[in-house]
């Protein structure tokens, strides 16, 4: 058995002309939008009050969410 190293070539992922995989960033608005869920469940359960304020924080919480995917979608470069 031989200890060979391989050497990226001009096909590899490694070279300069290789397409970069986007990541979207982190975000608190999944976890926010989770809470605000949980939130009206229990509202449902308890006061009328708790389901309001959860349905408006999921409300903020969606928008925040999908304004921020939409900006940062905006940004990426178009594709040939």
């Amino acid at each position: 058995m031989s200890d060979v190293t391989h050497q990226p070539s001009h096909g590899d992922a490694h070279s300069a002309d290789a397409e970069h995989i986007h990541l979207p960033s982190n975000t608190w608005a999944p976890i926010s939008l989770a809470l605000a869920i949980c939130m009206c469940l229990l509202g449902l359960l308890s006061a009328t009050w708790v389901w309001v304020i959860g349905l408006i924080w999921a409300i903020a919480s969606g928008v925040i969410w999908v304004r921020g995917s939409r900006a940062e979608f905006l940004e990426l470069p178009d594709h040939h």
